[in-house]
């Protein structure tokens, strides 16, 4: 049986090496969709997919987590987050597409404006299947089995590409093929999940666990909820904002750059999605052993500024010889974006901490802030420098965000703040540990569960 420290390290490594697969399939999408499509179409294309990308990160009531979190406390049974998930679906799906097609007839032109309305429409679509692979995942992730939940990850990219392929070369250069190409490979992904989901249930089918109210989910999602919907509006509302001050083309430019550096989250998020069920266990056994965050802080921090470094020195030669020379003008936005995406790979972590301490509500109050100073910024930085204004905004937010959240957790764990950003003893410890064969150090033991 495995030890719950080696167990972890294992669902992380397989979750980053999924990643790293995923990754490669969908930059050989987004090269693929912006040799084709040009700057200004492929603006359109990222566009069209916000409008109900960001109804369903408003309207999908925070589930996900809500059920990682109580399924990792065993206080929900997975056939019932299974129907609380397609009971809520149903209901969402009406909602959502009203609200898309009111939102498109009425208020089209004025937000989106130069985005053909067909477009938009096709794109509306796309709602109830990206509910479902929103929240799908998260019941595999609640009971730990990572080996299916990466895989149901692997499912969509690949369609998606050759879907791609095939409409661009042979059907036509249309934006709304594009978006038809995206949305066949997540339906692929849906369609992959509930088959899992079902022959999960048929095994476990005697097993029962105390099962959640929906009163009891909502009101821990609620919070998780609030929280991620200002997330997403502070890692979006400068595509909108882009758009609404500048140009379609402009778009483009941004969105190119923001697609390369947000591979650097690769290793920040296969953290993530690792510890939030670990930490929300591990929290309600009253642990104060706080090392798992110290150590995987510190690690994906120095990770992280290296990787970052090399891109910084790479990033005019990626962008020329896998998107063209009409690209270019992403290079410097791509330097600027650097700084704040290393700040966020460690407040991402920071925030599955405090969500995890049941302290949801902590990253609401941070992320308000950080989202009003991103949304000046972007007012101020835009007219004046276009794209690469942009990006200054989102790394001013995000350096705020590390900043404020940094001070949050040594005001709730009593330790300096730097540790989570540098290897300190914990993390020296470790690794003396492991080139020396040594098991059990004291200071490591919280890490590990009583067989």
């Amino acid at each position: 049986m495995k030890s719950t420290k080696k167990q972890l390290a294992f669902n992380m490594g397989t979750t980053f090496t999924r990643q790293v697969g995923v990754t490669a399939f969908q930059l050989l999408f987004t090269m693929l969709l912006a040799r084709y499509l040009g700057k200004e179409n492929y603006g359109f294309y990222a566009l069209a997919l916000m409008l109900p990308q960001l109804l369903m990160k408003v309207l999908n009531m925070g589930m996900g987590p809500s059920l990682v979190y109580y399924l990792a406390r065993d206080e929900i049974s997975f056939a019932m987050g299974f129907r609380r998930i397609l009971s809520a679906t149903l209901w969402l799906t009406i909602i959502g597409l009203i609200l898309e097609n009111v939102v498109i007839h009425f208020f089209g032109e004025k937000i989106l404006p130069g985005v053909p309305s067909e477009v938009l429409f096709v794109a509306a679509f796309l709602f109830p299947i990206l509910l479902l692979q929103e929240l799908l995942p998260n019941l595999l992730l609640g009971i730990q089995k990572f080996k299916e939940y990466n895989l149901s990850y692997a499912v969509f990219p690949l369609v998606s590409l050759i879907t791609a392929w095939i409409l661009l070369n042979y059907v036509g250069i249309e934006v709304h093929f594009a978006i038809i190409a995206f949305a066949l490979g997540q339906l692929a992904s849906v369609i992959w999940l509930i088959l899992l989901s079902l022959r999960v249930i048929r095994k476990n089918r005697d097993q029962h666990s105390q099962e959640v109210s929906w009163a009891q989910l909502f009101s821990y999602s609620w919070k998780i909820h609030t929280s991620n919907i200002i997330g997403f509006l502070n890692y979006r509302i400068d595509i909108f904002l882009i758009n609404l001050l500048s140009s379609a083309a402009t778009v483009g430019v941004y969105f190119i750059a923001v697609q390369i550096v947000e591979k650097l989250w690769l290793l920040s998020q296969a953290v993530n999605t690792a510890i939030f069920p670990h930490l929300s266990g591990k929290y309600k056994r009253n642990s104060k052993d706080t090392s798992v965050t110290e150590i995987l802080g510190s690690a994906t921090f120095m990770v992280t500024a290296i990787t970052a470094l090399l891109l910084a020195l790479l990033g005019a030669s990626i962008i020329k010889v896998f998107f063209g020379v009409a690209y270019l003008d992403s290079a410097p936005v791509l330097l600027i974006l650097l700084p704040g995406i290393l700040a966020s790979s460690v407040g991402r972590l920071l925030s599955n901490d405090f969500s995890a301490r049941g302290r949801p509500m902590l990253n609401v109050y941070v992320g308000l802030a950080t989202v009003t100073i991103n949304v000046l910024a972007n007012l101020y930085f835009i007219p004046r420098m276009g794209a690469e204004g942009a990006a200054w905004a989102t790394t001013l937010s995000y350096g705020v965000n590390l900043f404020i959240k940094l001070g949050i957790y040594q005001i709730l764990v009593g330790i300096p703040f730097w540790r989570v950003l540098l290897p300190g003893r914990n993390m020296l410890q470790l690794l003396k540990e492991v080139l020396g064969n040594r098991e059990n150090q004291p200071h490591i033991k919280d890490m590990e569960d009583k067989e």
